[in-house]
């Protein structure tokens, strides 16, 4: 019985009794904070820089130079590139055809 009589005790001792220990969910972070923190890691990953560290190349300079290489693939980033030009020649055609009267 003694080793009864220590449990419960200690069950006392933590403020609660085992059935309800059992049920209450676990604490986290909090939702405000957890809102807080999506925030944040959204806005650190929406500041991308556009020249890649280390090199002093623009995205695009890179993909150039892989384009122009012999390694597999090379193919479908200079196809890549081509159609890239293409959609922003063309873009750049109906805004000044818009804007003309």
């Amino acid at each position: 019985m003694p080793s009864a009589s220590r449990g419960s005790r200690l069950v006392r001792l933590a403020g609660s009794s085992y059935h309800s220990a059992m049920t209450q969910p676990p604490r986290g972070i909090s939702p405000a904070l957890q809102v807080g923190l999506l925030f944040w890691l959204i806005a650190l990953a929406s500041c991308k820089s556009t020249v890649t560290a280390g090199t002093g190349r623009t995205e695009r300079e890179r993909d150039s130079i892989i384009g122009q290489s012999k390694v597999p693939g090379a193919g479908v980033v200079q196809r890549a590139l081509q159609v890239s030009d293409s959609a922003a020649s063309r873009g750049g055609r109906l805004d000044s055809a818009a804007a003309q009267p």
